[in-house]
Formats: C-alpha cells, sequence, structure tokens
C-alpha cells in the first residue's frame, strides 16, 4: 500500500490548523505511528485512506480517518503523485482479483 506524510505545525500556538495559519513538512513516521494508520485503515475495511494522528504524551492517537482524503496539500507537500500511485494501487488489485 502506498504511503506519504505530511506533517502540519501551527504558525503560532495554539492556532487552530484546520482554518488555515499552518506550515506543512514531509513527516517522518514511527513504525508504531505506520501501524497505527495501517490498522486503521484495515479496521474500517478501507483501500486508501487519510489518517489524522496526533503525537501526544501518551503516544499516537488516531483523530480521524478519511475515506475520501483530499490530496491537494499531500501532493503539494510530498511533490509525490498520490492520485497515480492509487490509481496504480487500484489497477493491480483489480487485475489481481480477477
Amino acid at each position: 500500500m502506498p504511503m506519504s506524510f505530511k506533517e502540519r505545525r501551527p504558525l503560532v500556538d495554539g492556532f487552530l490548523i484546520s482554518v488555515g495559519g499552518a506550515t506543512a513538512t514531509i513527516a517522518k513516521l514511527s513504525s508504531e505511528e505506520q501501524d497505527i494508520a495501517l490498522r486503521a485503515t484495515k479496521i474500517l475495511g478501507l483501500s486508501v485512506a487519510g489518517v489524522d494522528i496526533l503525537r501526544s504524551k501518551r503516544g499516537p492517537l488516531v483523530l480521524e480517518v478519511n475515506a475520501s482524503p483530499g490530496l491537494e496539500g499531500i501532493e503539494a507537500t510530498t511533490k509525490v503523485d498520490i492520485a497515480g500511485k492509487i490509481i496504480s494501487f487500484i489497477e493491480k488489485n483489480l487485475n489481481s482479483s480477477e
């Protein structure tokens, strides 16, 4: 399963990321964070998902799982053609199920 990650940080302490005001960088996920993202996707029966993870003092926490994730921001940050990778993933899995 193709994976790509970005990390968002507020420009100002406490500023809401969801309304803008954040910078995005490529994230380096731990194996635990990768496992959590994959498990959350699998538990929901999804092949493709965007998983929002919060790094906390208690460890990584899943905030939400998006069955139809927006790709513009992550593609701009990572410079990876995520849409193309998803299409290739679907084509490969369709061919293997025939």
